[in-house]
């Protein structure tokens, strides 16, 4: 599998009582073992009972092996740093490829800007237009050429301006610009979340000037 130090994750945790995923990321592996960031929310290191069931999933954007993969995992103990804290995981289970959902594209034109991902680290930022999305990926054009890699997106919606990592997938040459189609590969679900329902909003206000007949 991809996976390795510096590699954005996310950690499911399950208690018992409700469900929730974190984003995370992987600090240091050995074949069986992670040493992850443990998770916060609001500010507070998230707690995990000993009894709580875990997973931990990631993007693989390998051509080999691109898709969603999940691992099921067991808490070992916690490590306090001075900067971090830390959790070391085992792997408990095979890593499995998961089903990734498809997600309804809206047309749009909105403004965006991406930077490239050079060594692990973004350029500087470059104007775009965004001419659809989804919860899953986006159509952009601009007039710089790019090859198929990894990108980091910002995206002006209707009132916030949200980021997402994804990598190049397709490429088409139109007058003078280029048009790249994107799949969203790190993204936090709370992102993923305001662009379905700035899709779902688009989808209405079409559907209601086309009942109406107004441009």
């Amino acid at each position: 599998m991809n996976i390795g130090p510096n590699q954005n994750v996310d950690i499911i945790i399950d208690d018992g009582a409700r469900k929730k995923t974190y984003r995370s990321r992987v600090e240091d592996m050995s074949e069986e073992r992670l040493l992850i960031a443990a998770p916060f929310e609001k500010g507070y290191v998230v707690p995990i009972r000993a009894d709580s069931k875990l997973w931990i999933e990631y993007y693989d954007t390998s051509v080999k092996n691109q898709g969603k993969f999940q691992a099921e995992v067991k808490l070992e103990r916690r490590i306090s740093t001075q900067n971090l804290p830390l959790l070391l995981v085992s792997i408990s289970s095979e890593w499995t490829k998961i089903q990734v959902r498809s997600y309804v594209r809206v047309d749009v034109l909105v403004k965006g800007s991406y930077s490239l991902i050079i060594d692990k680290k973004p350029t500087k930022q470059y104007p775009c237009t965004i001419k659809d999305i989804s919860g899953g990926g986006c159509l952009f054009i601009t007039k710089e050429l790019l090859e198929k890699q990894k990108i980091i997106l910002d995206i002006a919606l209707t009132n916030n301006e949200v980021r997402a990592e994804g990598s190049i997938v397709r490429v088409r040459p139109m007058d003078g610009m280029y048009e790249y189609g994107v799949s969203f590969t790190d993204i936090e679900e709370r992102v993923r979340q305001e662009v379905i329902q700035f899709v779902f909003q688009r989808q209405l206000e079409i559907h209601r000037k086309g009942v109406s007949g107004k441009p």
